[in-house]
């Protein structure tokens, strides 16, 4: 048999292989998510991974879309199998914005908002997310927030202080939509194996970022998520406390807990949560603005934020 024949029929099971494996997978996934949805507080909670600042891999999308071609062209892999093994791996870009400064906000601040991520935007491993562009079908694989803050540090029931319950501080999240003009996945996949001159890709994103752009300054915006109290103060507690949620992809809305009472070096205790939600599956796109907005309730409740911290990472393939 000739081995071009044969090397053809081998990628067919290949592809056929991945085809039924992914279906299984979803399959599981579902009745997976269910089954923690139900048991929630029996499960342990998923450990977040590590954030690092100076070395993170990739930069860009072009990075994605190389190691890409050097498995589905160099190494002859199939494409599905070259995406999985890129999942797999968590080579996925991300992209953190942070707030400026720390803030006082009151019952009736004029300004709630605290932090604003825009998704039009290339994730990047620096400060603020780039002026380069999501291809439009990426997937949102993780949020993750961080905020350190805390009340006033005083109230009249004594006897709810140092836990969660009568605190009204707290942040919620908002994601809002904006018509926008950023090229398609196609269209840079295309571009990107098509051209080599790295100078002209750049100059095409950074055009096409500006139509975007000025699309959304005109356009109004339309609220798509709104989660209340994705992180809550302590009950009078004058110390600062770290939180860290974590929103993963997932078939059914769940939720989990888990405490890490340990002192970050900073005098801060740190609180992770992971949730799942549909959301990031279903609703979340490139074009979209995530907002991070820290209230309070009630004549002197005041939410003392130190810091806040959006990270979201996008896979583009």
């Amino acid at each position: 048999m000739p081995l071009g024949i044969l090397y053809n029929i081998i990628v067919s099971l290949i592809t056929s292989l991945i085809g039924t494996l992914t279906i299984l997978y979803n399959t599981f996934q579902e009745e997976f998510h269910a089954v923690m949805a139900a048991n929630a507080h029996l499960l342990p909670a998923p450990q977040p991974d590590p954030v690092t600042s100076d070395d993170y891999h990739p930069a860009s999308a072009l990075d994605v879309y190389k190691a890409y071609h050097v498995l589905h062209r160099d190494c002859n892999l199939p494409a599905e199998l070259s995406i999985l093994i890129l999942d797999f791996a968590k080579y996925h870009l991300r992209s953190i914005t942070s707030s400026k400064g720390p803030g006082r906000y009151g019952e009736h601040s004029p300004v709630s908002c605290c932090i604003t991520h825009s998704m039009i935007n290339e994730p990047s491993n620096t400060g603020t997310s780039n002026t380069r562009l999501h291809p439009k079908s990426a997937r949102v694989v993780k949020i993750v927030l961080t905020t350190r803050s805390h009340d006033q540090g005083w109230s009249d029931d004594s006897d709810t202080h140092g836990t969660y319950d009568h605190s009204w501080t707290w942040f919620d999240l908002i994601v809002r939509r904006y018509p926008s003009s950023v090229s398609s996945e196609a269209e840079l996949r295309a571009l990107v194996s098509g051209i080599q001159d790295q100078d002209v890709i750049r100059d095409h994103i950074r055009n096409k970022t500006q139509d975007a752009t000025r699309d959304e300054d005109r356009s109004p915006s339309e609220v798509v998520v709104h989660e209340d109290r994705v992180v809550t103060n302590v009950h009078a507690l004058s110390e600062t406390t770290e939180h860290r949620v974590v929103f993963v992809p997932a078939a059914v809305d769940c939720e989990y807990i888990h405490l890490e009472r340990q002192d970050d070096g900073r005098g801060a205790q740190t609180i992770v949560s992971v949730k799942g939600r549909k959301w990031l599956s279903d609703v979340l796109r490139p074009g979209h603005t995530i907002e991070l907005h820290a209230k309070a309730a009630f004549p002197g409740w005041i939410n003392h934020v130190e810091s806040a911290r959006v990270e979201v990472y996008v896979s583009v393939l």
